[in-house]
């Protein structure tokens, strides 16, 4: 009896630390099972919390920056983490994107690169320039010798010529006024033809000399000026004609005798004296007077002239 008491004893002994225990990991399965919904909240997707893994929260910042910095700021990271998640996913993120693919090699797209094709130059004759010809004007040079500067050069540019002028003696000299001068020489010469463009002027060039003067026998040589003639013991009419002749038309008479007065009618008179003497040069005909003395016929011929 006393033994079957303490087995009977030993036994409920060990059910109830059997209970005890039975409740001790009860207690224990529902303690985990709050620290679990604590990480867990109740009601949340389980595919949401693989979303907030680390590892595929930073294969997203790599991959798809944008979705990655959402999935770091949902995460359980702390803020520094995120903050510094967020800054090199950017960089990451600007960099790739505004990064230009290498020229050598071909873009991903490509898997297959078309062939170059060359393309055969095509052959273009050479044409040399050919300008539009100008229409051509012919005129004929006429002749301005002996005509005045000033008259000359207008009918020259009436007749399509720009004229130019030059002293044509070894003088040089400068035309200052037109008129005064008198053409000798013209190059073109008189009758030659020129040709010019259309609505252009031929060129004329005239050599002149003073219009008193005579021509020198070329263009730039000196001048010849004329002799006053020998006129002594003609008679009064025949030494006016050669003096007229010569280009002196002022012609004076004189007695070569102081007391005898010249008759009204002197022509038959015989000249024994004349000034200018014969010999002399002619340069200025216009202003040169002659004074020619004569004595009355059947008087004797004095030794020299007497100033009347």
């Amino acid at each position: 009896m006393g033994v079957s008491l303490d087995k009977g004893q030993g036994q409920g002994q060990g059910r109830g630390r059997g209970q005890e225990r039975g409740q001790e990991r009860g207690q224990g399965q529902g303690s985990g099972q709050g620290r679990e919904s604590v990480r867990e909240p109740v009601g949340e997707p389980a595919s949401e919390s693989r979303w907030r893994r680390p590892g595929v929260v930073v294969l997203c910042l790599i991959l798809l920056p944008p979705l990655g910095i959402v999935l770091a700021w949902r995460s359980r990271w702390s803020a520094g983490r995120k903050v510094l998640a967020t800054v090199l996913s950017a960089v990451w993120f600007v960099a790739v994107g505004t990064s230009e693919p290498s020229a050598d090699k071909p873009a991903v797209a490509d898997a297959a690169p078309r062939p170059r094709v060359t393309p055969f130059p095509s052959y273009t004759p050479y044409t040399p320039y050919s300008p539009t010809p100008t229409p051509l004007v012919r005129r004929v040079v006429a002749d301005y010798t002996g005509q005045n500067l000033e008259a000359a050069s207008r009918a020259a540019y009436e007749a399509g010529f720009r004229a130019r002028s030059h002293d044509a003696t070894e003088d040089d000299k400068t035309q200052l006024v037109d008129g005064n001068w008198k053409v000798c020489f013209q190059e073109p010469a008189a009758g030659e033809t020129t040709t010019t463009e259309e609505g252009r002027r031929s060129r004329i060039e005239f050599a002149v000399v003073e219009k008193s003067s005579p021509c020198p026998a070329r263009d730039g040589e000196a001048v010849v000026f004329p002799k006053v003639p020998n006129v002594v013991g003609k008679s009064f009419a025949a030494g006016s004609a050669v003096l007229r002749k010569a280009g002196l038309t002022e012609i004076r008479g004189a007695s070569a005798y102081t007391d005898v007065d010249l008759a009204a009618r002197h022509d038959d008179w015989r000249i024994c004296f004349q000034d200018p003497e014969a010999g002399e040069d002619i340069e200025r005909p216009a202003y040169m007077s002659v004074r020619l003395s004569s004595p009355a016929p059947g008087s004797p011929v004095p030794r020299r002239s007497t100033p009347a």
